[in-house]
């Protein structure tokens, strides 16, 4: 999933995932972002801080299922997505 709705290229792959989840800023250079996983009833599961480039995140600890995502700088909102855990 590309998400450049804010003017930056984020990359988060694969999707579905099975253990890592990658997030790549690509040129953009976050301070202070932080990932949010939410279950399908919208309860955070997960939240991690990011960094600039390519972020590997061992998440296989979650159940199999849906799962949405948000990503803040600070407090603003900068991407938002639905990704899918599988075995």
């Amino acid at each position: 999933t590309r998400n450049t709705e804010v003017g930056m290229d984020i990359a988060v792959f694969p999707n579905p995932f099975e253990e890592v989840l990658n997030i790549d800023f690509q040129d953009y250079l976050p301070q202070n972002a932080t990932l949010t996983l939410f279950n399908a009833l919208g309860q955070p599961q997960l939240e991690a801080q990011l960094f600039s480039g390519r972020n590997a995140l061992k998440i296989g600890n979650i159940g199999l299922g849906v799962y949405f995502y948000e990503m803040t700088v600070g407090n603003k909102l900068v991407s938002r997505g639905k990704l899918m855990k599988v075995l």
